[in-house]
């Protein structure tokens, strides 16, 4: 696999931030168009369905966090031909945890509906094998982002989302429903993952070369350790992750009545913008930062300038949120929806201080330092007792999120600056 030129990285980190950005925009658009078509009482179901989707995706990020790091790692070392194995290993795993799943999930979906309040237990039932196509999808995204190959990484993401909203598009005209709605999910989950499959292996060459001597049992070993070592403290940081994104809108869902909780997820899906605008930069954080570390180099600049770069960016919206959220929901949802436009700005906050976090949980993830994890885990903590505590109505809830997400956002800032200075001291 060849050295990219730096006109090459360039090209690629545009189309990263193109693809990526034009998919997750896309996604907004579809998902604020579906509430719109489907009002606040019914669009309750499907904006629940789609945030189950991203807490089941960020339970299986360290999936796509294994893949990239180790892709990067081993790219760096020149060991590209380990990447092919891991790949396919972690879609066998996946593959074994879907049919327990199975197993569990369909004699229990009619206590899941009633538990979650959904009045369509068909929009959830597609919910939870969206999310597991979604992870699926990830573990090919994680090695096209460990080698490199950032161009086809946004080409899957564009492609998924212009298929999902075109099929969604055409259901809803002739099935209004949350159910019609996920199913766009669901087929285009599963062209994801065939792309996904095809783009791995155009860019893996070396999985077809004749592979070196088979390593010992001692060497498998420590290769496995590695893995489980960097695995373990990464599915703490997904289920902690999972938490922070989509808790809430789940809260909502389970004890408002329709129409609020179907308001409320139009104000989170608002608020996922910010989302649209760091994914390119926290994409590139393990990647980037890994192969720095590998190389001796110091990560905080580049830590850095990728954070102002994504604050900078999110100055336009947040100014949006915090003076103009009336106009923004109306023009985005319809009038049904104003009431939610008070809860706006609070949101943004909690969300903006949440999406830093991730950045800064990725870096550390980089470069293999989990102890941050306690205040993560702390912070997961006090947002599920705040939210049990409050949750009578929106505005008391995101107190609680502004109030534990700035205080996560400003502890794990100080373990960051803190680990790096005993690093430098100790190298």
């Amino acid at each position: 696999m060849a050295e990219s030129t730096p006109r090459q990285v360039l090209l690629q980190r545009l189309s990263l931030v193109g693809g990526t950005g034009g998919g997750a925009l896309l996604t907004m658009i579809w998902m604020a168009w579906a509430g719109r078509q489907l009002g606040p009482a019914a669009s309750s179901d499907f904006y629940a369905a789609v945030f189950l989707v991203f807490a089941i995706y960020m339970l299986g990020h360290p999936i796509n966090g294994l893949a990239a790091r180790f892709g990067a790692l081993w790219r760096a070392q020149g060991a590209q031909h380990q990447i092919w194995p891991l790949y396919t290993q972690l879609m066998r795993v996946l593959r074994w945890i879907a049919a327990p799943c199975v197993l569990i999930g369909l004699p229990t979906l009619a206590w899941q509906a009633d538990l979650l309040h959904f009045q369509e237990p068909w929009a959830l039932t597609l919910g939870l094998v969206a999310g597991w196509l979604a992870v699926a999808a990830s573990a090919g995204r994680g090695v096209l982002r460990g080698v490199g190959r950032l161009t086809a990484f946004a080409g899957s993401v564009l492609t998924e989302a212009v298929i999902r909203l075109g099929l969604g598009v055409a259901l809803l005209a002739i099935w209004p429903s949350a159910t019609a709605a996920m199913v766009a999910y669901v087929v285009a989950g599963l062209a994801t993952v065939g792309l996904g499959e095809v783009l791995v292996r155009r860019a893996l060459p070396e999985r077809a070369a004749a592979l070196p001597p088979r390593a010992s049992a001692s060497d498998a070993t420590g290769h496995r350790r590695a893995l489980l070592a960097f695995a373990a403290p990464m599915l703490l940081m997904a289920l902690c992750d999972a938490a922070y994104q989509n808790l809430d809108v789940l809260v909502a869902k389970r004890g408002m009545s329709l129409d609020l909780a179907g308001q409320y997820g139009a104000i989170a899906t608002l608020t996922r913008a910010l989302g649209v605008l760091v994914q390119p930069f926290a994409l590139l954080v393990i990647p980037l930062l890994t192969t720095s570390h590998a190389r001796g180099e110091r990560v905080g600049r580049q830590l850095a300038g990728l954070t102002a770069a994504f604050l900078g960016l999110a100055a336009l919206p947040m100014a949006v949120f915090l003076f103009w959220p009336r106009e923004l929901v109306v023009l985005i949802y319809g009038e049904p929806f104003a009431p939610a436009a008070p809860w706006l700005a609070g949101h943004a906050l909690a969300s903006l201080a949440m999406f830093v976090s991730l950045m800064l949980a990725q870096a550390f993830a980089a470069v293999a330092r989990f102890a941050f994890l306690w205040i993560y885990l702390a912070g997961v903590v006090a947002l599920g007792v705040g939210l049990a505590l409050w949750h009578a109505t929106p505005a008391e809830m995101i107190r609680v999120m502004v109030v534990v997400k700035s205080s996560v956002l400003l502890l794990i800032a100080v373990w960051w600056g803190v680990s790096m200075r005993l690093a430098a001291r100790s190298a």
